[in-house]
């Protein structure tokens, strides 16, 4: 019974060892990669404001291999005519973790990054931050005549953004999609469509609408209208809406991307222009702090990017600082020259901006689930 109960605990002992690995094994590596992956972003940033290439890497792999060993001493003798019986278990483990990384270029990493911002992910931002002026300084250069670019940033552009902010933690401002039916077709008598045909539609993604009169079919299909609802007992309401050069008393307003330079104004919708990826680093670029050194010998660039555009403030979004020597009282820290670059542990205002960035990122930039890094820790027993 006594050898026994040694070897089940020695068992519990290596199954407690086990477990505990996998768990600490996973919350690390969890960790060490967003660490990496934010400190990449950063260190991009402040690339561009050196005027230096940028470099992405992507993580494919994470394999630990996981070594773990186990042993049992017993001993038996009798002492005084009686059996005497003693034990001692060990058991430890070794991890070696292996990172596999791959640059991310090409063609398709290249659009990605490089394609403004479309309408759903910058909703998506929008609302499950909570944050409109945040997210609109970061991604969209121009609103309904207001503009927000480089070297030219409207003081009512912030006023209306912190405004819709203030509407929208109170619940009075909605950003929001809407399904509406589009009809793509004329009426058609349903002896003309051959099942075939029915079948194609349907594949195609067109729904069939059927009339009143059981006579005659149409198709349509179902589009998704970005949408920005006010509550229409809110007192601000009107003022944004006068900000924004749209129509009085509009409870409902449709908004829509704006491609084309025109200046022209359709007051009954909310129009703007988003920047990619990669432009919007290069607008926070403005807000690192170079020292004067690296200005004055010209490593850095100064007025960004070219001499044409004066920066504008940034302190309403975002500020990095720098340091000679590493920081203590950072959320967030990249060594880059002779110093470093970092975000003040303090300073919100900065670290929700980066969350943004960062959350787009994840969205726009590693959206593909198959290609996710995967996670293997093989455990072995000894």
């Amino acid at each position: 019974m006594r050898q026994f109960m040694i070897v089940l605990l020695t068992v519990m002992v290596a199954g407690c060892s086990v477990s505990k690995q996998l768990t600490d094994g996973h919350l690390a590596y969890n960790e060490a990669v967003r660490i990496a992956s934010d400190q990449e972003i950063l260190l991009n940033i402040v690339r561009l404001r050196y005027l230096e290439p940028m470099e992405f890497l992507a993580i494919t792999s994470i394999n630990s291999t996981v070594s773990f060993s186990a042993s049992l001493d017993v001993t038996a003798g009798r002492i005084d005519g009686g059996s005497s019986y003693g034990g001692e278990a060990t058991a430890g483990y070794s991890n070696s973790p292996t990172f596999s990384f791959v640059p991310q270029r090409g063609s398709d990493f290249s659009a990605r990054l490089t394609k403004p911002l479309n309408l759903e992910a910058l909703i998506f931002l929008a609302t499950s931050r909570r944050d409109v002026h945040t997210v609109f300084r970061l991604f969209v250069t121009w609103l309904n005549g207001l503009n927000n670019h480089e070297g030219l940033v409207d003081p009512g552009f912030i006023d209306v953004t912190r405004q819709l902010t203030q509407l929208q933690y109170q619940g009075e401002a909605i950003f929001g999609f809407l399904e509406q039916e589009r009809v793509v077709s004329p009426l058609i008598p349903p002896a003309n469509l051959t099942p075939e045909q029915i079948i194609e539609a349907y594949q195609a993604g067109l729904n069939i609408q059927k009339q009143a009169n059981g006579d005659e079919l149409r198709f349509s299909v179902t589009e998704r209208q970005a949408m920005l609802n006010f509550d229409p007992h809110s007192g601000d309401v009107e003022g944004i809406l006068a900000a924004l050069k749209l129509d009085s008393g509009l409870g409902q307003v449709p908004i829509a991307l704006e491609a084309e330079l025109s200046e022209d104004i359709d007051k009954g919708t909310l129009a703007l222009r988003t920047r990619s990826l990669l432009h919007t680093l290069s607008f926070l670029s403005q807000g690192i702090d170079v020292p004067e050194k690296d200005i004055s010998s010209g490593v850095a660039s100064w007025p960004w990017p070219h001499n044409s555009v004066q920066p504008v403030p940034m302190d309403d979004i975002f500020r990095v600082r720098y340091s000679d020597e590493e920081p203590e009282a950072a959320s967030l820290a990249v060594k880059y020259g002779d110093g470093w670059f970092f975000i003040r542990e303090d300073d919100a205002v900065t670290k929700r901006t980066f969350l943004l960035i960062s959350d787009a990122f994840r969205f726009a930039l590693e959206s593909n689930a198959k290609d996710a890094p995967t996670l293997t820790i093989p455990v072995g027993g000894g």
